[in-house]
C-alpha cells in the first residue's frame, strides 16, 4: 500500500493507515509529512475483541468515505461489516493470495463478505476467482517503482565485494521467513545445488517466526556456511542487483511483489506452480511443480540461461505488463473517487 501512496496525487485526499503493525520512525515521519495518520490495531488473531474495538472506535470519530480492506481471505468480513455499520459508503475488499491458512473459515464467511462489500479487488486473477467464486473482481495488480530496481553494475559488484561472495554464484530468496514462503524446502534446493557447483551461495532477505528453525535446519544440512541471513532491508533493490538467479518456491501466493520487484532488476526466476501465471513478465520466468523435488529444481537453476533479454531491457516488459506503479496508482485513485 506504501508503494501506491508514494505514486498517487494526493492532493485533494487525506490517507490514513491502520493494521497490526508497530510500523518504524522513518515510516511515520513519512505519512506525518503527507498529512496522514498511523493507528495501531493490536493482535488481530490473539486479541480479536480489543482489535475490533480499536477499530470501530476509529471508523467512528473519523467519518471516513471510503475503506480499503486488504487481507487473504473471508474474515475480511470483519473489517467491512464494522465499515458498513459506520456508514462507509466505498468499501474495498482486496485479496492478495490464492489460498487461506483456514479454508473452513474461509468457505463459511465467503457469504457474509460479500454483503459487506461495495468493491471486490484481487492482485491476480487467480487470487480474485479464489475468494469471490465467479463474482464480478477488478485486478489491481501488486505494482512497483520499477526504476528502483534497475540493473546497476556498480550497485551489484560493490555489495558482492562487501559480502565476500564476488565471485559466487548467488541464488536469493526475499520474503518472511514463515510456513508459506517454503523456506524448508528451499534449503533442500540449495543442499542439491551444492552438489552440482561448489561455488554457490545463498542470500535470504527477511524474517518472521521461523527463522531459527531454518537456521538450525541449515546447520544440519551442514550449509551454514554458505547462507547468508541478510534480516528486514530497507535496500531490497541493492541485493537484488547481487543474485544470479531468484528462487521462489512458494506453497501459495497471490501477486508476490518479490517476484516483480526481481523481474525488473532482470533476474532469472525459479518460481512455484502455486504462483499467479500473472506473475510472469520475462521469457526466462520459469514455472516449476513443488513435486518435482529438490533435485530437479537444483538442475533448473544450474541450467544455462536461453534468452538474450538483458538486465536493463526487463524494465520495459514489467511496464508492458502492467506493474508500473505510477500508471497502477492512477486506476487506485478513481476506485477511491468513484
Amino acid at each position: 500500500m506504501m508503494n501506491y501512496y508514494r505514486a498517487m496525487d494526493k492532493a485533494d485526499l487525506k490517507i490514513d493507515f491502520a493494521s497490526t503493525n508497530i510500523p518504524d520512525r522513518i515510516l511515520l515521519e513519512e505519512l506525518g509529512k503527507n498529512g496522514s495518520k498511523y493507528f495501531y490495531l493490536g493482535n488481530r488473531k490473539k486479541k480479536l475483541f480489543r482489535y475490533l474495538s480499536r477499530l470501530n472506535y476509529l471508523l467512528k470519530n473519523n467519518r471516513y468515505d471510503v475503506v480499503h480492506v486488504n487481507g487473504n481471505s473471508s474474515t475480511m468480513m470483519l473489517e467491512m461489516a464494522a465499515a458498513k455499520k459506520h456508514n462507509v459508503s466505498v468499501r474495498i475488499a482486496q485479496t492478495h493470495t490464492t489460498c487461506s491458512s483456514y479454508p473452513l473459515l474461509n468457505r463459511l464467511l465467503r457469504r457474509g463478505l460479500k454483503r459487506t462489500y461495495s468493491k471486490a479487488v484481487a492482485v491476480s486473477q487467480k487470487a480474485g476467482k479464489c475468494l469471490y467464486g465467479q463474482d464480478d473482481f477488478l485486478v489491481l495488480s501488486n505494482a512497483i517503482d520499477v526504476d528502483k530496481y534497475r540493473f546497476d553494475e556498480t550497485t551489484r559488484m560493490t555489495l558482492r565485494q562487501q559480502l565476500g561472495i564476488r565471485e559466487k554464484f548467488v541464488i536469493g530468496h526475499v520474503g518472511k521467513i514463515y510456513e508459506p514462503k517454503n523456506h524448508m524446502f528451499l534449503l533442500k534446493i540449495f543442499s542439491e545445488l551444492r552438489k552440482i557447483r561448489d561455488d554457490a551461495c545463498l542470500i535470504l532477505v527477511g524474517g518472521g517466526p521461523m527463522e531459527a528453525e531454518i537456521k538450525e535446519e541449515c546447520r544440519r544440512l551442514g550449509i551454514e556456511d554458505d547462507v547468508i541471513f541478510a534480516g528486514m532491508r530497507l535496500d531490497v533493490e541493492n541485493f537484488l542487483q547481487a543474485m544470479d538467479v531468484f528462487v521462489f518456491p512458494s506453497l501459495w501466493e497471490g501477486m508476490p511483489l518479490a517476484l516483480l520487484e526481481a523481474q525488473a532488476s532482470g533476474l532469472r526466476c525459479i518460481v512455484s506452480s502455486e504462483v499467479a501465471e500473472e506473475a510472469k513478465c520475462l521469457e526466462s520466468f520459469v514455472f516449476k511443480n513443488l513435486s518435482d523435488g529438490a533435485a530437479s529444481w537444483a538442475e533448473e537453476i544450474n541450467r544455462p540461461l536461453s534468452t538474450n533479454l538483458t538486465r536493463r531491457a526487463a524494465l520495459q516488459c514489467l511496464t508492458d505488463k502492467g506493474f508500473n506503479i505510477h500508471f497502477e496508482a492512477v486506476k487506485l485513485r478513481k476506485l477511491y473517487l468513484e
